[in-house]
């Protein structure tokens, strides 16, 4: 292959035209991951993140005052940054909001773990450089109402799109690739551990009913790992994307069910989304439209009438 043939290649990978669902689905479940991430701990959030609370008074933070804020602007800073992501409403201004938030509290602890500090934001900045909010979304609606003759397409530079699948490669390639010399996963022992008897697990004490399976249990390890090892090889190529995407995805939803790791399996599901079919998203998101006796709108170009011309690798 010349040169100049890899230069269109690289070229049209990047910048060609895609279908916007995989970025829109991705928004979307990365907004519910943060709401619920906050919501839940807005009960105890004074007694954790004000002046004396436990997690920023004990870890006697050195981030800049900006991000000092009083707890409450904090909490409401990502609530309503992360609805307004889930919904597409004023998507940009609610990104910057969000991530505001969001580093306001990650910066004032060490108690964020799981690429909740280091790659989160990234996502975030990932979501406000691209177009998701230009479809399924409250702003792409409003658009549509206002200006019918010329709505936002369903297509844009493939790029932003990009930077979450490598992301996504890189991963995998930091998540499983360091265990081949680790023991406990050569033993088959981490699921076990995760689900029943370690710090993550959702039901302490469960090891005791769990022993007889153990066995099962030790194969269902093997098996996570070997996918998360196949992750950063499958993910790269455009026939095989999906697919592996889908069974990473059953993956971390698996582990969500028996082990709690903070937003970590919603964070990584979102990513993933963007290594989807589009066709497949649109059955999915697109369902309520349908059931409610909406016609479907055109999965790609403009209204005009234009296609996907370099939905590249």
């Amino acid at each position: 292959m010349s040169l100049g043939r890899i230069a269109r290649f690289v070229e049209g990978w990047w910048l060609d035209d895609a279908e916007l669902e995989p970025l829109a689905a991705c928004r979307i479940m990365l907004g519910v991951a943060f709401f619920g991430f906050y919501a839940q701990m807005a009960p105890s959030h004074d007694l954790l993140w004000g002046p004396e609370g436990i997690v920023r008074y004990s870890n006697q933070p050195d981030a800049p005052l900006w991000l000092q804020l009083h707890a409450g602007w904090l909490l409401a800073a990502t609530l309503v940054g992360s609805a307004g992501l889930t919904l597409g409403l004023l998507t940009r201004p609610m990104i910057l909001l969000l991530l505001a938030g969001h580093l306001g509290h990650s910066t004032q602890t060490l108690h964020f773990s799981w690429g909740w500090v280091l790659v989160a934001p990234v996502l975030l900045v990932y979501l406000f450089l691209s177009r998701s909010h230009h479809l399924w979304s409250l702003d792409a609606y409003i658009r549509r109402r206002r200006r019918p003759d010329a709505p936002w397409p369903r297509v844009a530079p493939a790029w932003p799109m990009r930077l979450f699948q490598v992301n996504a490669i890189a991963i995998y390639l930091a998540a499983a690739w360091h265990r081949i010399d680790d023991g406990a996963w050569l033993r088959g022992e981490m699921v076990f551990e995760a689900i029943a008897a370690g710090p993550f697990t959702r039901a302490p004490g469960l090891d005791v009913h769990l022993l007889p399976y153990k066995g099962w249990l030790e194969a269902i390890c093997w098996y996570t790992w070997l996918v998360e090892l196949a992750g950063p090889i499958f993910l790269w190529f455009r026939r095989t994307r999906p697919y592996m995407a889908l069974l990473l995805i059953t993956v971390h939803l698996g582990l969500e069910l028996g082990a709690f790791v903070g937003a970590w399996q919603f964070m990584a599901t979102a990513v993933l989304m963007t290594c989807l079919e589009p066709a497949w998203l649109r059955t999915v998101f697109e369902w309520p439209a349908r059931r409610l006796g909406r016609p479907a709108k055109p999965s790609a170009g403009s209204v005009a009438g234009e296609t996907v011309t370099g939905e590249a690798a």
